[in-house]
């Protein structure tokens, strides 16, 4: 969770133990002293490094041509309280205000000026030089097809002598490049960010209604090796093995059939895919009160 560098000072006194703690546990994390663009610039570079979803109430005008992925589906949500209903998140579509067509300017003026200084720099020599007689014009033609001559014998003699290693590289090159194309996918595979299970809007619905502890009744959908998917209004939740009794079973089955109704603990959140894990009453694990206190802070920073 990234927090601007006031959230410290917008919560309780009485809970700014309990934030110090996330921040050294790696729970929060506050953009550096003096980052340009501030905690705005730092929450969208992480956003566009990990695919992640935006929450925000702010179109990042002057950011809009450094991020454009902003107006894509599902990377930035808003959200408010709505009396009587509660927290409502919806996706939101970027303003294009002032800022952000003054920021498309700037931009395209950075990519314009250097082409452009260089192809004005040309115009003075060549109207000094319109005075020029043809005779001296043809010497100058003819001086530099000599040295253009010249090269070119110097460049064929020393051609001979680095023709072999140039044609020992390019055989290591090709030799290594298949190697490299056979290592890059692994690479981002073994890389990539994992893929969500629910839907950035189902996702904070769920934790902002249901804090870890809560009691929750949800179907069994589907099996697995490793344990069981339970849905609750949309909402795919996860029920590990070693939650369902001690010692674990070996199958879900024992404990579980699908499309059964049972009652369970929420567990945890899986936040980086955005997934909740589940507990039957009775068989979880017990949790350290500060771990609980962390969560209840997350939300706070989540929702704030």
């Amino acid at each position: 969770m990234v927090v601007d560098a006031t959230f410290p000072n917008r919560i309780d006194p009485s809970e700014r133990s309990e934030y110090e703690a996330a921040v050294v546990a790696g729970e929060i994390l506050v953009p550096p002293a003096g980052t340009v663009g501030r905690g705005d610039a730092f929450v969208l570079t992480i956003a566009e490094r990990s695919g992640a979803t935006v929450l925000s109430n702010d179109s990042f005008q002057e950011f809009h041509p450094d991020h454009p992925w902003l107006f894509e589906d599902d990377r930035l949500l808003g959200g408010k309280p709505v009396p009587g209903v509660g927290w409502v998140f919806v996706g939101r579509t970027p303003v294009k205000g002032p800022k952000s067509r003054r920021a498309a300017a700037d931009a395209k003026r950075r990519k314009v000026e250097p082409s452009g200084s260089g192809s004005r720099e040309p115009k003075g020599p060549s109207k000094r030089k319109s005075g020029t007689s043809t005779k001296s014009g043809t010497a100058g033609q003819t001086e530099s097809a000599k040295h253009s001559k010249a090269a070119g014998k110097t460049q064929a003699a020393e051609q001979p002598r680095t023709s072999a290693k140039t044609r020992a590289a390019k055989k290591t090159q090709a030799a290594g490049e298949p190697q490299a194309a056979a290592r890059t996918p692994a690479k981002r595979k073994a890389g990539g960010s994992p893929e969500p299970i629910n839907s950035p809007t189902d996702f904070l619905r769920f934790i902002t209604e249901h804090q870890p502890g809560a009691n929750i009744e949800a179907e069994i959908v589907e099996f697995t090796s490793h344990g069981a998917y339970a849905q609750l209004e949309g909402v795919r939740c996860y029920v590990p093995l070693k939650l369902m009794a001690d010692p674990a079973p070996r199958s879900p089955r024992e404990y579980l059939d699908l499309g059964e109704v049972r009652s369970f603990v929420v567990q945890e959140y899986d936040t980086p895919r955005r997934g909740i894990v589940l507990a039957l009453p009775g068989s979880r694990r017990r949790r350290h009160p500060d771990t609980v206190n962390r969560h209840r802070l997350l939300g706070k920073a989540m929702i704030g």
